[in-house]
């Protein structure tokens, strides 16, 4: 799915009132009753307060309200004068509001603000064109909006955000909700990680805006969601054996850190690869076999340390680096992986801190690498002490430079192309904030790399079902109680989500 510019979604909504062709106010209906639909089934029971501003975005809100006593709900609404005159749509949504006994306040000034108990506002303020920071009274009434208790749902971007660059903008002067219902599209600001906690929950809402223009708009942003995925997605087939999906080859462990290998050779292993070997030091040996007696494992001639590269030949792809350590013999192992190496490689935690000791040496990474770092390896990987607001920038420019795939991984992942594009991806939960959680997810990509899914696919796949595998873990168990190995367990419930939509061949 694009992720389009402020402008561009402006034009996608002229372009649809014109072509298909829609009034302006029909189409506000079709986004009202997307709207409606959502709200009643994310809080049943609930009474609404919906906070109109003057403008398209109020409009909504007024269409909303009106759908909403239709279905004999509770709402009120609150419009807010930050200006003399409402758009055309909003004057005609609230002529028609006007009609029914929904009670309708006016807010001129912070002596006007509500007493309100319970239930949920609805942020309808402003609407994805703003570019400048809130001041004066609608800067007041955020700030009374964010003082509430109340769950605070916006209704296609929250007030005072930004659409596309925040650097300058006040980001407490900004709706804090606990849920977006976003129009059509995501917005970019959505995942950049100064402002994605004002989003809250992410809905995207299907308005009907035309194909034509959404096929055709240019755009180096996407989001990639469960839709994507089972696009992506390959069900094995009826006739097929362990060698159709592929040998991968995980170097990982040292003495005291063999479960991180452990967790990542068995997400290999749930996430598809017909056959796994584990190159490891000798005493991670017995903890692998009588932990993960499915994957091969290749002893290292070291007791400690991983200290010489295994065969590789008739491998599909290689992992490198969970538990590792970076002991000198275990530099020179990842050296000489890069220089000699004709298969993908996934790299991750120490293979990525020893990469940022050794700079030089992305320039030489074969193609199809796919680098796995947080935000603090990333930041090493950069070479820098602290990642500015320009951060996914840079991202794109390190994957771009070096023809390689980055996935940043945060609480919105990023994943970053050969190309420049940028994918972002919040499929996860706060149950993936745990030891072993990135061990697992290099294994998961490992796995889909032996399969022979192209490096990008693999990244985002891996990485969707991921954050997929670690919410259903999150809300069979808790998200304080998920460990690592869980999100590997629940990778066959993200697998039978993506498969129900396919057939086996």
């Amino acid at each position: 799915m694009k992720i389009l510019s402020a402008s561009q979604i402006k034009e996608a909504d002229q372009y649809t009132i014109k072509q298909e062709p829609i009034p302006s106010i029909n189409l506000m209906e079709r986004a009202a009753r997307q709207l409606t639909d959502a709200l009643l089934n994310y809080y049943p029971g609930e009474a609404f307060h919906i906070f109109c501003g003057m403008g398209n975005n109020g409009g909504d809100g007024l269409a909303v309200a009106r759908l909403l006593h239709r279905e004999n709900r509770e709402v009120s609404v609150y419009i807010v004068k930050h200006s003399e005159e409402g758009s055309a749509d909003f004057n005609t949504n609230y002529s028609r509001l006007a009609e029914l006994a929904v009670p309708v306040h006016t807010i001129s000034s912070s002596a006007d603000f509500p007493h309100i108990k319970g239930g949920v506002a609805v942020d309808a303020l402003l609407g994805s064109g703003l570019n400048r920071p809130l001041k004066g009274f609608l800067k007041e009434m955020v700030q009374w909006l964010n003082g509430q208790t109340m769950e605070r749902v916006a209704i296609d971007i929250p007030t005072g955000l930004f659409t596309d660059d925040n650097e300058y903008n006040d980001l407490e002067l900004v709706i804090d909700a606990d849920r977006t219902l976003s129009l059509q599209l995501p917005k970019k600001s959505f995942f950049h990680r100064q402002t994605a906690p004002r989003v809250g929950r992410l809905n995207i809402l299907d308005i009907g805006l035309h194909s034509d223009f959404l096929n055709d708009a240019q755009s180096t942003d996407y989001y990639f969601d469960q839709t994507e995925a089972r696009r992506l997605y390959r069900p094995r087939k009826q006739y097929s054996y362990k060698g159709t999906y592929g040998h991968a080859l995980l170097i990982a462990g040292s003495r005291g850190k063999s479960g991180a290998a452990i967790l990542a050779s068995r997400a290999a292993m749930r996430a598809g690869a017909g056959l796994v070997t584990l190159h490891t030091s000798a005493s991670g040996v017995l903890p692998a076999q009588s932990t993960v007696p499915e994957v091969m494992v290749s002893v290292d001639t070291h007791e400690s340390l991983v200290t010489t590269l295994p065969d590789i030949s008739g491998i599909h792809a290689v992992g490198m680096g969970p538990g590792l350590g970076k002991g000198e013999e275990t530099v020179k192992v990842l050296k000489n992986l890069i220089q000699t190496t004709q298969v993908p490689l996934v790299l991750d935690a120490d293979a990525l801190n020893i990469l940022a000791e050794n700079r030089t040496w992305m320039a030489f990474l074969p193609e199809g690498t796919v680098l796995t770092p947080h935000i603090g390896e990333f930041r090493r990987l950069l070479g820098v002490d602290k990642l500015g607001d320009d951060y996914l920038e840079q991202l794109r420019a390190l994957a771009k430079k070096n023809r390689i795939t980055i996935v940043l991984k945060d609480s919105n992942t990023a994943v970053a192309s050969p190309s420049g594009d940028l994918h972002f991806i919040n499929s996860g939960s706060p149950a993936l904030a745990t030891a072993g959680s990135g061990d697992v997810l290099t294994g998961i990509i490992l796995g889909f790399l032996a399969q022979g899914y192209p490096s990008l696919q693999a990244a985002l796949m891996g990485t969707w079902l991921h954050g997929r595998a670690g919410s259903l873990a999150g809300e069979y168990l808790s998200t304080e109680s998920v460990m690592a190995s869980d999100v590997t367990d629940y990778l066959s419930s993200g697998f039978k989500e993506l498969a129900r939509t396919k057939h086996v061949s």
